[in-house]
């Protein structure tokens, strides 16, 4: 969002040129006759390489809605492309709408069903959207915009000069009163009473179900999902036609939304917050990585680790609905878990969602030790160590055999080449003896020319200037005090 709160554009677009981004406003409304307009302003520019359409979508949402404006039940939109969405159901409606286009928002919500019309420059399109109150019931439209490539700029009426003016009888959502809005639930006032869930299981083992459930015993919190699931959903740009996706497609999505979360995850530690990182987090690095972007929060850690039987049923169910892991990464997997400890990653507790503590613990010990039983001894990937050895030398140590750079005394590498030997290269005899003969002592710092007699350099008689300086200091001959009686005055 821009800093005045009234315009935004895509925070990733460079990166993930793809991803959906949007926003909602604070306020929604639950009666009267209600007007906003926001205006599409300019195309970012894209990466080499991409070729994304740059769309928008305006509307109306609740807020238990998800971030895909038109996607979901209660969740009504207008496409660029000149659509109506709802429920993830297009329909032709209206004009394509581009760069500098003005499109006002109307929600008619004093009858018996709210309607939902929109206009572009002034210019009514007609009824979209007639939806049942009953449907809504206590909750609140509020104004919702997502766009891809594009930024845009939204007037709730605080703008002097409004781009369109609204049609008679309807107002700005500013100039509704107290009894009409209604505000979103506000975040919490500080970081340090922001909340992350951390979860930590095998696949299929159930932690989206766990994470489901507890966001629906926990509506006041207002939980951001971070999960790859999704993130999928904001990276396809669904219309009228089905999006067609086969494995290749669905390798590709995961993929990016993984590098995406990844993305995401120092960003929502420095925003006010409550998140649920809804991942496998099975390694210990994993943990500590994710956990060290919410330094702030409160942290706490979910581990679901139910008995194999079941865990066997929950994956068979996950492989009916398309979702296959090779046996070979289950084992890789279980062999590395790492039970969570609260030191180790500071954390402020450790819930186990089935089971105990001690049985989740045993749980997870005895699939990782009948783990390593089937995954056999595991070689150690020398790779690493073998770029230490070469990028970096040890001069206490005796060079490896894998290192072939010729080395001095020291142990550290000759980098002006392997003369061997000595004798190869020339260099002339110095007889350092003659110079201190020569100097009586002193070194000569005008430089080592071998041998000394090349250069022409006067004997240096350094007792010379003191014996000067004893004469002048010899006041035998003087009188030894001043006499006055010389001087006239």
């Amino acid at each position: 969002m821009d800093t005045d709160r009234f315009g935004g554009r895509p925070f990733l677009n460079y990166t993930f040129p793809s991803l959906w981004s949007g926003s909602r406003a604070t306020h929604g409304v639950t009666n009267g006759k209600v007007y906003f307009e926001i205006k599409r302003t300019v195309n970012l520019p894209l990466r080499d390489g991409f070729s994304e359409f740059p769309l928008l979508r305006v509307g109306w949402s609740v807020g238990q809605s998800g971030p895909q404006l038109g996607e979901d039940e209660l969740s009504f939109a207008y496409d660029s492309r000149g659509f109506k969405a709802s429920n993830s159901h297009f329909e032709i409606y209206g004009k394509t709408f581009r760069e500098y286009d003005v499109i006002g928002c109307y929600a008619d919500m004093e009858g018996a069903s709210v309607e939902l019309s929109f206009s572009k420059n002034g210019v009514d399109l007609g009824l979209a959207f007639v939806v049942e109150k009953s449907s809504l019931g206590d909750t609140a439209l509020i104004p919702h915009v997502i766009c891809k490539g594009c930024a845009f700029q939204v007037n709730f009426g605080k703008k002097l000069q409004p781009w369109h003016q609204p049609r008679s009888g309807f107002k700005y959502l500013q100039d509704m009163t107290s009894q009409e809005l209604r505000r979103t639930s506000p975040v919490p006032k500080s970081i340090e009473e922001c909340e992350v869930v951390m979860m930590i299981g095998l696949p299929g083992s159930g932690k989206t179900t766990w994470v489901k459930k507890h966001m629906q015993e926990n509506p006041d919190k207002h939980y951001t999902h971070l999960c790859i699931d999704r993130l999928i959903p904001q990276l396809k740009t669904v219309g009228p036609e089905p999006f067609e996706e086969n494995s290749k497609t669905r390798d590709r999505l995961i993929k990016e939304a993984t590098q995406c979360l990844n993305h995401l995850m120092p960003i929502a530690g420095r925003r006010r917050g409550n998140y649920i990182i809804d991942q496998c987090t099975v390694h210990e690095c994993a943990q500590k990585r994710k956990m060290k972007c919410f330094g702030h929060f409160i942290r706490k850690a979910v581990v679901v680790a139910p008995e194999e039987e079941e865990w066997k049923r929950r994956l068979a169910l996950r492989k009916e609905e398309g979702e296959i892991y090779p046996e070979s990464i289950l084992l890789n997997m279980a062999a590395h878990f790492k039970f969570p400890r609260k030191r180790k990653i500071h954390l402020e507790s450790i819930l186990c969602s089935e089971r105990s503590y001690e049985e989740s613990a045993a749980e997870v010990w005895n699939r990782k030790k009948e783990a390593f039983e089937k995954l056999g001894p595991i070689q150690k990937d020398t790779t690493r160590n073998t770029f230490k050895e070469i990028s970096k030398p040890h001069p206490y140590h005796r060079p490896s055999q894998i290192q072939q750079r010729p080395r001095t005394k020291g142990g550290f590498p000759n980098f002006r080449g392997p003369h061997s030997p000595q004798q190869n290269r020339f260099i002339a005899p110095r007889n350092y003896n003659l110079q201190y003969r020569e100097l009586q002592g002193f070194h000569n710092f005008r430089g080592p020319h071998p041998p000394q007699q090349d250069r022409f350099m006067a004997p240096q008689n350094y007792n010379l200037p003191y014996r000067e300086v004893q004469d002048w200091q010899d006041f035998s001959g003087r009188p030894p005090y001043w006499n006055y009686n010389e001087w006239n005055y």
